[in-house]
């Protein structure tokens, strides 16, 4: 796959280039993206321009867009990952397979506990269906960033690790993206944060149709994350871990709710 040039061509997001694969002892050597930081690192520590930060976003979108056509559209790779379920287990567990909300800090009534339920169970057999390539582990993490320390131009993006990629729901990599971008708007780089994922959503939205039941599984995985790595977000904004448990557990109740209106409001509206 990352040999395929029409995802990368003339794109200023690139995937690292590999040189030798070895199949019988399973090793792949792979271009050298050299020192960069991720797009997380950026964000959190010297945030762009909020120009630069739409030119990321606008970049993240077009390539994922195109990923996910190129999938839909590929035989060989569809027959390739058919069997391939190491990926769906592995991220069942590292993403469901437990939660740092604990019974204190999940105030809900008997009925949303039911609700819940439900959920998890639906986003489990989400995980299961084969609509197109996915990369599996879209996040801020394993986008590297290269933005020229003088001018501040954007020179290049890599996107990395990709070793959960699968065929699943193209949902759920447009999900993976969002749930680092819900934090507290006191945060210095939450403008810069704002025009990237609007750039990102508003430019994936136009060249990929998303209907509402893709939307509405995009919000349930959003909170379903948050819900989950609740302790890693507080840490991360030093919040209350509660505070994210109550947000994930929000945005999945909304999306299973099907509450349109609230979810326009929310930090998935450019999808809408």
């Amino acid at each position: 796959m990352a040999k395929n040039s029409s995802l990368t061509s003339g794109s200023i997001v690139q995937i690292p280039k590999v040189y030798h694969y070895d199949q019988t002892h399973h090793v792949l050597i792979l271009q050298d993206c050299g020192d960069l930081p991720t797009l997380e690192s950026v964000l959190l520590n010297t945030p762009p321009s909020i120009e630069v930060s739409a030119q990321i976003g606008h970049a993240l979108g077009e390539f994922l867009a195109k990923l996910h056509v190129w999938g839909r559209e590929n035989e060989y790779m569809k027959k390739t990952f058919e069997n391939y379920i190491t990926p769906v287990t592995i991220s069942l567990f590292t993403s469901y397979g437990k939660s740092d909300a604990t019974e204190k800090e999940l105030v809900l009534t008997n009925a949303e506990k039911l609700v819940l339920n439900e959920i998890v169970t639906s986003v489990i057999e989400s995980m299961q269906q084969r609509e197109t390539f996915t990369m599996g582990e879209f996040w801020r993490g394993n986008i590297l960033v290269d933005i020229d320390p003088d001018t501040t131009m954007l020179r290049q993006i890599y996107i990395i690790d990709w070793e959960m990629a699968r065929y699943g729901l193209p949902s759920h990599d447009v999900a993976q993206f969002i749930p680092d971008f819900v934090m507290p708007p006191r945060f210095k780089y939450h403008l810069s944060s704002n025009a990237l994922l609007s750039s990102f959503l508003l430019t994936y939205k136009k060249l990929c149709h998303l209907d509402n039941q893709d939307i509405k599984t995009v919000a349930t995985h959003v909170g379903m994350h948050i819900f989950v790595w609740a302790n890693g977000f507080a840490l991360k904004y030093g919040e209350d871990k509660k505070q994210f448990v109550a947000i994930g557990t929000e945005y999945m109740m909304k999306a299973w709710a099907q509450d349109w209106s609230w979810l326009e409001r929310s930090v998935i509206k450019d999808l809408f």
